[in-house]
């Protein structure tokens, strides 16, 4: 920007900061979608998650705001929460903020649904820094109810009357050449099937994936799929056609923000908390969303 005239410099600088802390405020909280899951047991139908993502603490989120999204999360009094990732912005010096926020104002399970797990999926970013925050939030965490699922599958309830909740790791290039828009469909693939197969047949599943182009591999036996990342379209949205939005990035995401049904199952894209690269939001105000499962009219 070298050259440019000092006020349009003055402007940009201003509309930056614009855009970050009149949106610190500004947390959308979508309606209750229900949510139809195949073999979901009687005793889980009307169960409610909260879900947040991208939050990246770091220079704009700090624990301080994040305890501001978690008490809307915990007004809501869901039976689960879950976090789609990238919890920290680049580096492990806003690991604490992360820990103390999210701790700090305890999201946890309503009374009437103790065994749920509060989970976090895909905490890194862009960086070395990023991949060793992974396993440092999965330490710092532990104490405060939390579990991070990187290819991993847990399971709510007993018996027959079970939940299975599958992470879905963000499957790219290598640990330290990820590639924002795409990710690696055959291994993705291959992690989904080992993932259903130690869930067992017939059995309600819920899938956290960061990265909603994964959806595209995603068997139609997973009810619900809720994933992050597109920050709802590059946090500027231009307009909407059909109903959906148009956003910068529009052309490199095939699934950009909001609900989609494919192949009798379910995605939600969440346009996420915090700010990736600069802290402008334009027509995509940070979001929590709220969903009831539900069973099916027929299995």
């Amino acid at each position: 920007m070298r050259g440019a005239p000092v006020p349009l410099i003055a402007g940009i600088y201003g509309v930056t900061a614009y855009g970050a802390y009149s949106n610190l405020d500004q947390i959308d909280i979508s309606k209750e979608y229900s949510v139809p899951i195949p073999y979901l047991p009687q005793s889980m139908e009307g169960l409610t998650i909260a879900q947040i993502s991208d939050l990246h603490v770091g220079p704009y989120i700090r624990e301080r705001e994040l305890r501001h999204s978690v008490e809307l999360v915990n007004g809501l009094q869901p039976d689960l929460v879950v976090i789609t990732g990238d919890v920290l912005d680049r580096h492990l010096s806003s690991l604490p903020d992360a820990v103390n926020g999210l701790r700090g104002s305890a999201l946890r399970s309503a009374p009437t649904r103790s065994s749920a797990t509060t989970t976090i999926t895909r905490t890194t970013t862009v960086t070395r820094a990023g991949i060793a925050a992974a396993f440092a939030l999965r330490r710092g965490s532990s104490r405060s109810a939390f579990r991070t699922l990187r290819n991993e599958v847990v399971q709510i309830g007993p018996g027959q009357d079970r939940l299975v909740l599958m992470g879905l790791d963000w499957l790219t290039t290598g640990p330290n050449d990820l590639n924002f828009f795409s990710y690696k469909p055959v291994e993705t693939r291959r992690q989904l099937a080992r993932m259903m197969q130690e869930a067992g047949p017939e059995t309600p599943r819920i899938l956290l994936a960061h990265h909603p182009d994964t959806f595209q591999e995603v068997p139609s036996e997973v009810g619900l799929t809720l994933s992050g990342h597109t920050h709802g379209g590059g946090q500027i949205i231009l307009g909407n056609v059909d109903g959906r939005p148009i956003g910068i990035a529009t052309l490199r995401f095939k699934y950009l923000s909001g609900l989609y049904q494919e192949r009798g199952s379910t995605l939600y894209v969440n346009r996420g908390i915090g700010f990736l690269g600069l802290p402008i939001r334009i027509n995509c105000p940070p979001e929590i969303n709220q969903f009831k499962l539900v069973r099916p009219a027929v299995e």
